[in-house]
């Protein structure tokens, strides 16, 4: 990190807003769900959701099953909420990971393919 900051600093610049802008639109991604499901969090209560669910993903599972479901469901009921809450923004996570892959594979499968080249 040193040497990239000192040969090239826009390139770790470059790095460092694409973080930020992940981490935006992380937020955003949980508040709008929240909403959906009916409740109104403050900054910093909105802030130990996200950080919970980021710090799941740390787990040693594949996609953190589990760790990321018990973490929301652990944050939602320490704000006060119920379980039931964090369970189903764990669920409406999972959805959006199976839709995004979903069209992934939809995108691979009926993109360009490569000529076959038969001698």
């Amino acid at each position: 990190m040193g040497t990239l900051a000192r040969k090239q600093p826009a390139l770790l610049w470059q790095g460092l807003v694409i973080a930020a802008l992940v981490w935006v639109a992380q937020i955003f991604e949980i508040w709008f769900s929240v909403r959906v499901l009916g409740l109104s969090l403050s900054a910093m209560e909105l802030t130990l959701v996200v950080v919970a669910g980021r710090i799941a993903l740390f787990a040693p599972t594949p996609g953190a099953l589990g760790a990321l479901e018990g973490s929301l469901i652990l944050a939602m009921q320490s704000l006060g909420y119920g379980g039931a809450y964090g369970l189903s923004l764990s669920f409406l996570i999972r959805a959006r990971d199976i839709i995004f892959g979903l069209v992934g594979l939809l995108l691979a499968g009926f993109g360009d393919k490569p000529a076959l080249n038969h001698r």
